[in-house]
C-alpha cells in the first residue's frame, strides 16, 4: 500500500522530532516509495541529509529522557539546496521538500553547524 505525501510529512517530522527511527532509514524507505512513481532520490543526498541531521542535532530532554533532534525546517532547507547543488530535476526536488510538513528555514535562513546560510527561493 503507498503512503500519501500527508503521511510522508507526518511521518518524517514524527521520527525527527521523537528520535526513534534514523532519518537515514526514513530517506531510504522515501526513495523506494520515489522510485514506484519515477522519481530517484540518489544515495549521495540521502547520506548527506543523515549527515546534516546528525551534525545538527541537539540533545533535548523529553519526558525526563535526553534525545537527540534536528531542526526539520533546516533540513528542509539544506535538503533543497543539496538537490540543487547536485542539478537533480525539478519533480525529484519537489518530491523531497513535499516530505517536510513545516516552513523552510527561520526569516530567510538556516544554520549547519554555527554557519547561517540563507535559504534559496
Amino acid at each position: 500500500m503507498k503512503l500519501n505525501q500527508t503521511q510522508h510529512a507526518l511521518e518524517l517530522s514524527s521520527a525527527m522530532s521523537d528520535g526513534k527511527v534514523p532519518i537515514g532509514n526514513l530517506l531510504l524507505k522515501y526513495r523506494d516509495y520515489g522510485l514506484e512513481n519515477g522519481i530517484l532520490i540518489p544515495d549521495v543526498l540521502i547520506a548527506e541529509l543523515e549527515d546534516f541531521a546528525a551534525r545538527n542535532s541537539v540533545n533535548a530532554l523529553h519526558k525526563k529522557k535526553s534525545e537527540m533532534h534536528c531542526c526539520t525546517r533546516c533540513l528542509k532547507a539544506h535538503a533543497k539546496r543539496k538537490s540543487d547543488e547536485l542539478g537533480l530535476n525539478r519533480k525529484v526536488r519537489e518530491f523531497l521538500v513535499s516530505l517536510f510538513e513545516c516552513e523552510e528555514g527561520h526569516n530567510g535562513y538556516y544554520l549547519d553547524r554555527e554557519n547561517l546560510i540563507p535559504v534559496e527561493d
